[in-house]
């Protein structure tokens, strides 16, 4: 789905652009490998999130993970846990969806067989993972708005750091309270 997407976006700019004339033909093919260049890497993390996602899920990883876990876990900490995880992943790959890919298949299994309440976990994850992405310094959302007020994205993070642990304590609290309370 998303290489589709990605093929009809360059078929329909191309179109576009050579049709109002405002381009010319060879100029975007120079664009195209600097587009690459630029989004490669994201498109590669999103993959390799997708693949991992995808192995994880086939080699029933959440059944190993629970059986393991069996009796001896605290269900209550599960929604906290995948926040945080999905924090984690997040801030070091610089990608929201990646996040969530790797999450879900072991998260919502975990949260079923634990009876802890599902929109929660979902929850978790998702803002989770929106959190993390909010935080990276690689990521698209703090790189853009950075680079177009001529700030370094690794500055705008350094100063966004306090507020941003604070932000991350209370939420993991509320998750973890919820996930004893919901």
């Amino acid at each position: 789905v998303v290489t589709s997407g990605i093929l009809v976006g360059t078929i329909t700019s191309v179109i576009y652009a050579t049709a109002r004339k405002r381009v010319k033909f060879s100029e975007l093919t120079g664009g195209f490998a600097a587009g690459f260049r630029e989004i490669g890497m994201v498109f590669l993390i999103l993959l390799f999130a997708f693949t991992f996602g995808q192995i994880v899920t086939t080699l029933g990883f959440s059944a190993y993970v629970i059986g393991l876990l069996g009796d001896n876990f605290n269900g209550g900490v599960i929604p906290m846990v995948t926040f945080l995880m999905c924090c984690l992943i997040a801030y070091t790959t610089g990608s929201l969806s990646a996040a969530a890919v790797i999450v879900f298949p072991l998260g919502l299994p975990l949260a079923l067989a634990a009876g802890i309440n599902i929109p929660l976990t979902i929850g978790a994850c998702i803002s989770g993972a929106h959190f993390g992405d909010l935080f990276s310094p690689i990521s698209d959302s703090v790189i853009l708005p950075s680079e177009s007020m001529g700030i370094s994205p690794v500055e705008t993070s350094r100063v966004l750091v306090p507020y941003r642990l604070i932000q991350l304590v209370i939420c993991a609290v509320v998750f973890l309270i919820c996930g004893y309370v919901l």
